[in-house]
């Protein structure tokens, strides 16, 4: 069972400026979605296109600490991108976004980890809470 991400709890945790790989094929979606994690503190590298993360991670001279990508697109899904994505960094961590249910993912399991999803539409909260959890404690 996928850990639910529910829109009304405790306030969330700050980010501690980590990078976010964030992967949506939907425009508007990718938009509002990277000015919400920019606005929660985190630095991100928006891609529309599976095929453009991937270039992204190739080419990004720091450390990305997140894969944060839709599980249905063209070309290619959430978890095969996962998959690449964590050939190249094998230390991201991965959290997926769906407007689907968690049974999209029932099997997925790309990096050997329980695999997480936030449910789109989220809200603020949601998506803040889903990051920190997938990215894990501060360590500061």
């Amino acid at each position: 069972m996928l850990p639910a991400f529910p829109s009304v709890l405790a306030a969330p945790s700050a980010a501690a400026g980590e990078t976010i790989l964030l992967v949506e094929d939907e425009p508007a979606v990718l938009r509002v979605t990277a000015r919400l994690l920019t606005q929660l503190g985190y630095r991100v590298l928006p891609a529309g296109h599976a095929h453009d993360a991937l270039d992204l991670a190739r080419a990004h001279s720091g450390t990305i600490h997140l894969l944060l990508t839709d599980v249905l697109m063209p070309d290619m899904n959430g978890v095969e991108l996962a998959r690449a994505v964590q050939l190249l960094l094998p230390d991201v961590r991965v959290l997926f976004m769906s407007g689907y249910t968690a049974d999209t993912l029932r099997d997925a399991k790309p990096d050997g980890r329980a695999t997480l999803l936030v449910q789109k539409h989220f809200g603020r909260d949601a998506m803040s809470r889903a990051v920190r959890t997938a990215l894990g404690p501060l360590t500061s």
